[in-house]
């Protein structure tokens, strides 16, 4: 059974990816004219992001993230870390 032990791990950090990488980083949004358009931006915790245009009948936006899973997985790891590390100073 230990000969599986790595996949399963492997396979249980990319199940945790899955779900970090839906999380919101960050909304942000800009007028672009007084009173009319407003870019609305949303970047995940993966880099990538959702562009909509409010006000105008134009199609959102969908910008793939720009990194590989292994990059993502130390992010979402260091991130975790430091969660951690925060809780444990602030008790």
């Amino acid at each position: 059974m230990t000969q599986y032990a790595d996949k399963v791990a492997h396979q249980r950090k990319l199940n945790k990816l899955e779900k970090w990488r839906k999380g919101v980083k960050y909304i942000m949004s800009v007028r672009k004219t007084p009173g009319g358009v407003i870019e609305h931006t949303t970047v995940y915790n993966d880099g990538s992001q959702l562009v909509e245009y409010l006000r105008s009948k134009r199609k959102p936006d969908f910008k793939e993230s720009p990194h590989q899973d292994d990059e993502l997985i130390q992010e979402m790891e260091a991130q975790e870390h430091e969660a951690q590390r925060k809780r444990f100073l602030s008790e």
